[in-house]
């Protein structure tokens, strides 16, 4: 039996649009759980009508007294999970024709698997290709297989064992502000279980769209946590492989203003310290990669030294051009700090 876990808030019609989706490929195998974060829309009402969908039992639904916040009420879901695997899938996405069945058949075909990542169209998007399944065994293994860290933090993509990986809830709470709570009790539970094994299946489950206009403020809050989740990892040099994947995924997409300073913020030094090398690298190779370092670069100068110290790295750091090209830089550094601290 496979929980299907979908924690919602004020998305009624996102939510029923995705109830039909999966009542269309309805399978004995899977029973529906939605947790409803005290919404104040319609959401009730389109969970009432789905109920009809499915044989008594076969939809459950549970509404918080208050709104938890949307961290907290997918570790929520992670309570209710009471099946041999968990997935929990949000309100706004939807799964691929056809996936409830591959899935549960990938799953049978991974009989010691704690965790399959599946693929989605992330993959597509990030111009990743999964051409077969790729088994790993413990923390360090798990991170040298990312290959598209956006589809591993994606929350539709992942199915899990409830069994062994709810008892790390605990960590997914203390660091809820990671906004990425599933992925520390993973990163907790590998830590503790050298031999565990993850799946990257190049199975497809299920469909990301991009963000409306209106929803894209809060993917910030995510890549502005995401260096708290890399301090998780304890040992260096995992640690600086695993940052090296959030900054593939996540640092060409933002200027630096509205990265809101990242780890800085939270005195995030090492893993700023660690980016920045990376980038390093990276940079010497191609200029493609110029433009991160210098985000990098800029935040650990800020947490080491200031903005003045921020603005000599910035002429370092563009050497192809000349001292009166690097101006509109510096003059936009300045500009972002503050005069007052310059």
């Amino acid at each position: 039996m496979i929980d299907i876990c979908i924690p919602t808030f004020n998305r009624a019609s996102k939510l029923q649009r995705l109830l039909r989706a999966l009542a269309e490929q309805d399978d004995e195998r899977y029973r529906v759980i939605v947790i409803d974060n005290a919404s104040t829309d319609a959401t009730q009402e389109v969970v009432t009508a789905a109920a009809s969908m499915w044989p008594a039992g076969r939809m459950i639904t549970h509404r918080n007294r208050v709104n938890v916040g949307g961290n907290a009420n997918i570790l929520r879901c992670l309570e209710k999970a009471e099946s041999e695997w968990a997935w929990i899938i949000g309100d706004d996405d939807i799964p691929e024709p056809g996936a409830l069945a591959r899935v549960a058949m990938a799953l049978s075909e991974n009989p010691q698997a704690i965790w399959v990542n599946f693929a989605t169209t992330l993959l597509d998007h990030s111009g990743v290709v999964r051409p077969s399944p790729r088994i790993t065994r413990g923390l360090h293994d798990f991170i040298e297989a990312i290959d598209c860290f956006s589809n591993t933090l994606f929350l539709s993509a992942n199915v899990f064992r409830p069994a062994v990986v709810v008892p790390y809830l605990r960590f997914g709470y203390q660091e809820i502000g990671t906004c990425a709570p599933h992925l520390v009790m993973l990163l907790a539970c590998l830590t503790d279980n050298p031999t565990a094994q993850v799946v990257f299946s190049p199975v497809r489950n299920a469909v990301w769209e991009s963000p409306q206009p209106d929803e894209s403020w809060a993917h910030r809050p995510v890549f502005m946590a995401l260096p708290r989740l890399a301090l998780l990892v304890r040992e260096e040099t995992p640690r600086q492989n695993f940052l090296a994947a959030i900054g593939r995924a996540t640092f060409d997409r933002f200027p630096l203003n509205e990265c809101g300073l990242l780890g800085v913020i939270g005195g995030q030094r090492d893993a700023l310290a660690d980016q920045t090398r990376h980038f390093a690298g990276l940079a010497s190779a191609t200029s493609r990669h110029t433009l991160s370092l210098v985000k990098w670069a800029l935040l650990l100068a800020i947490a080491d030294g200031g903005g003045r110290k921020a603005l000599n790295l910035v002429s370092r750091f563009w050497p192809w051009r000349t001292a009166r090209d690097a101006e509109p830089e510096r003059g936009a550094v300045a500009e972002m700090l503050g005069s007052d601290r310059l």
